[in-house]
């Protein structure tokens, strides 16, 4: 008895036995299907000739999803301006076991789009010819490391208010602007717009901060002078006698005395005798000078007159005695 196997339905024969070969009765052999369906058809002849067959119908069904690899997650900054970023990516590959299969966007932006800031999750699918799918993510996150931008306004000059040592200024704060929505603005040192500035230079420095953390800060200036002279206060002139049987008069007198806006300074006699020094007979003035701590001055004169009021000592000769000559 032999066995004859035939493999119809235009599926190609297995490679280890050809269409109609000839196999041993109860015999076992192994092939090797091809995805779909195969018709087998088994003839029987005994040794008059006689014959009878059989059909065998073997389905191979691919249930072997693709295999689809997506990129690694990507992480990068927004573009200069922008909160947003043009974010290129690769192609997810795929393979299959039985042949081709084609990977599509499923959800998310496509390469080259433009990616909101944040975490954005990418979705791609691939779908073999026998409808297996397989999907794959990464995810692209877009950071905001531009700091904002902050524009201070220009640097003051001003003037001591009259009898004060300081000044009250005024100013506007700072503009700001951020790629992404509006910054938050903070003055982190520096006295506030209209209060007190004392003499000198005062920095004020603000912050912008942006809702991701991001900073970028500004400065500007307030000067204040002091303009005003000090007021100086000679004492006042006054006249003495000259000192018994000399034509001069030891004279003291106080100092001159001064009030500024700003503290410090000092007054210094600059010109006349000192006080406690012998002053001729006449008018004689002592000058005196007042600076204050930023080098401003003003001066006065004190008027010393002496005046000689002792009579002259004059002295007769001794008295005369005139004899007559007798005539």
């Amino acid at each position: 008895l032999t066995l004859s196997v035939a493999f119809g339905n235009g599926s190609p024969a297995p490679s280890s036995l050809p269409t109609g070969g000839t196999v041993t009765a109860g015999g076992t052999t192994n092939y090797v299907f091809q995805s779909g369906q195969t018709q087998v058809t088994y003839t029987a002849m005994n040794g008059l000739g006689q014959t009878a067959t059989c059909i065998l119908n073997i389905a191979v069904r691919d249930q072997q999803a693709p295999v689809l690899t997506c990129p690694l997650n990507i992480v990068r900054g927004t573009d200069a301006g922008q909160c947003t970023a043009v974010v290129s990516y690769a192609t997810p590959s795929v393979t299959d076991n039985c042949g081709a299969a084609s990977a599509s966007l499923l959800s998310g932006p496509a390469s080259g789009a433009v990616f909101p800031i944040g975490t954005t999750t990418v979705v791609w699918r691939a779908g073999d010819a026998s409808g297996n799918l397989a999907t794959c993510s990464f995810t692209v996150t877009v950071q905001d490391n531009q700091p904002p931008a902050i524009t201070c306004p220009p640097n003051q000059n001003l003037f001591t208010h009259p009898g004060r040592c300081e000044a009250y200024a005024l100013y506007n704060a700072p503009t700001a602007s951020d790629n992404c929505g509006i910054p938050a603005l903070t003055r982190i040192s520096g006295s506030e717009s209209g209060g007190p500035f004392p003499k000198g230079i005062h920095t004020i420095v603000w912050q912008a901060r942006d809702a991701t953390g991001n900073t970028r800060t500004c400065s500007f200036r307030i000067i204040v002078s002091d303009n005003e002279v000090p007021i100086i206060t000679c004492p006042t002139d006054f006249s003495v006698n000259t000192d018994f049987g000399v034509c001069t008069a030891v004279v003291t007198y106080p100092m001159a005395t001064f009030t500024d806006n700003c503290p410090g300074g000092s007054v210094v006699r600059i010109g006349g005798l000192s006080s406690g020094s012998n002053f001729p007979v006449g008018l004689t003035q002592i000058s005196f000078r007042a600076t204050d701590a930023g080098g401003r001055s003003s001066t006065c004169t004190l008027r010393v007159t002496v005046v000689d009021n002792q009579p002259p000592v004059i002295t007769c000769p001794g008295s005369v005695i005139v004899r007559g000559s007798g005539v």
